[in-house]
């Protein structure tokens, strides 16, 4: 089972995530292949309807409901007649990056509201983040702000959110899972995605993906 990746075998990974993202019909499961010479990666942006999960209208209209809708950037005006004052339409990117420190893939992802303003990591927190998994990355020990942080975005040079890398191994290495170099980024993401609103396509997983 495969639990690290080596550099070649990232790209590997990679290439093949993208290969299958490209043939699903739903357009918001799809990447893009960032083939930049000094360090490839994978690109992903959705804009979607977020509850303020701190306020009570927010829950009477069915918070659950609008998270999970998510909407063309070209439909913007039907999108905004979903939302009240306790919702906000936000925009995330995120991209996969290979970290050679930890030999691993990282997830850093930028989130802005409807205006530009990006968001605090207490707006996160607010908006994206499940409560159910809030504690945990709240209160990791891996940095003062937790599991989330602020970094400088490894290819690009600018700040971007990422979650920490550092217990990915030992993550994967207990996932009850054949995992491969060809299958790994779908399974890795499957469990890092969750808490960013990035999911994976359970269509990837039929045997067709496999």
């Amino acid at each position: 089972m495969v639990s690290s990746l080596s550099t070649c075998e990232f790209l590997d990974a990679i290439r093949s995530f993208h290969r299958q993202s490209q043939s699903l019909e739903d357009r918001h499961y799809q990447w893009e292949l960032i083939d930049t010479e000094y360090k490839p990666y994978l690109r992903r942006s959705i804009l979607s309807a977020y509850a303020d999960k701190s306020s009570k209208e927010g829950e009477e209209i069915n918070a659950a409901e609008l998270n999970s809708m998510s909407f063309d950037e070209d439909s913007g005006d039907l999108a905004t007649a979903y939302i009240t004052a306790s919702h906000q339409l936000i925009s995330l990117e995120h991209h996969i990056v290979y970290s050679t420190s930890y030999q691993v893939p990282v997830l850093y992802f930028n989130a802005s509201f409807s205006d530009g303003a990006p968001l605090s990591l207490d707006d996160l927190y607010r908006y994206v983040i499940p409560d159910t998994l809030a504690n945990n990355l709240r209160n990791s020990p891996i940095s003062i702000q937790g599991s989330i942080s602020l970094t400088e975005h490894p290819v690009l040079g600018t700040p971007f959110w990422y979650i920490h890398p550092c217990n990915t191994e030992a993550l994967m290495q207990t996932i009850d899972y054949s995992i491969t170099t060809e299958n790994y980024i779908k399974v890795w993401l499957s469990f890092m995605g969750q808490a960013i609103h990035c999911p994976v396509s359970m269509v990837m997983f039929v045997e067709k993906f496999a």
